[in-house]
């Protein structure tokens, strides 16, 4: 989580129930998905959280990277991104980078933008 803040503080649903379900519960699978919310959440709209099996078609990954400004992206949000970027979302970890080389993001997002992704 972002220094100070708890999932409390998340103020999404979807986004709330992604960051409650446990790392090792996460499969390849939900990384796609995630980084979908994500986008949605920059768009303002509410995330759609974890589907159950079989609720929701497959869904790919943006073709770009996103235009918002790094400082105003939300930190559960970059939560999401790390999430995805572990499980192996390519583009989940160049859209991390970018959010994170933003020197007001990378401090609002503490540890997240120092953890080491592999696929980054």
């Amino acid at each position: 989580m972002a220094p100070g803040k708890t999932l409390s503080d998340v103020p999404d649903a979807g986004a709330k129930a992604w960051l409650s379900k446990p790392l090792d519960k996460l499969q390849k699978t939900d990384a796609d998905q995630m980084v979908a919310d994500y986008v949605k959440l920059l768009e303002g709209k509410a995330a759609q959280g974890p589907a159950t099996a079989g609720a929701q078609a497959a869904t790919k990954a943006p073709t770009a990277q996103m235009k918002n400004p790094p400082e105003t992206v939300p930190w559960y949000a970059v939560q999401l991104l790390v999430r995805a970027a572990h499980l192996g979302s390519r583009w989940a970890s160049k859209e991390l980078n970018r959010v994170c080389q933003n020197n007001q993001a990378a401090a609002s997002n503490g540890a997240a933008c120092k953890t080491p992704v592999a696929s980054r």
